[in-house]
């Protein structure tokens, strides 16, 4: 009962943290993103899709916008990855394609041990991103549960008047006093 209990802790805490966060992140310099959160959708699981399981050494493509739920317009995917039937010590990295590699881990399962993490990853190229196993080779479950798109830069404006974008000015009101 501990295990279960300290998986659900393990994944609650993430989640929580994300959420807590402020809506807006810069996806890229520039943009401004705010995140919009879905109900949690299974979008891959590489047991019944052979194509996707994961080598070592090698980077495989994944397309997030305009598929499950997550618009063309989204500037980044934030979801749960899970690691299961890993057959070495291996890291897994997610970056946004068309990006160099970041030469860092998003997840580290262990030989014979499942894993699981919350990530974030930036959206490139046409919606995508890459995994990269680095050694071994291993199945991947992908969860979304939410993504960041491109948030408005200004509010609505007004309707223009006869003097200009401010419109004609009211009647002045009585001069106060002075002192």
């Amino acid at each position: 009962h501990y295990r279960r209990w300290s998986v659900g802790a393990g994944l609650l805490v993430p989640v929580a943290f994300a959420l807590s966060q402020t809506v807006s992140a810069g996806a890229t310099a520039g943009v401004a993103s705010a995140f919009t959160p879905i109900t949690p959708v299974r979008v891959l699981d590489s047991r019944n899709t052979p194509s996707m399981h994961l080598t070592p050494g090698k980077t495989e493509q994944w397309t997030v916008g305009g598929a499950n739920g997550i618009p063309g317009g989204a500037t980044a995917i934030v979801m749960n990855i899970t690691v299961v039937n890993v057959t070495a010590n291996t890291y897994l990295s997610l970056w946004p394609v068309g990006q160099g590699v970041t030469g860092t881990s998003n997840i580290n399962p262990a030989k014979g041990e499942n894993s699981t993490n919350v990530v974030v990853v930036q959206l490139g190229t046409a919606g995508a991103i890459n995994i990269y196993n680095n050694l071994g080779s291993a199945d991947i479950i992908l969860d979304y549960f939410g993504y960041y798109a491109a948030s408005p830069t200004a509010g609505p404006t007004g309707a223009t008047g006869a003097t200009g974008s401010t419109g004609s000015t009211g009647s002045t009101g009585a001069t106060g006093p002075t002192g």
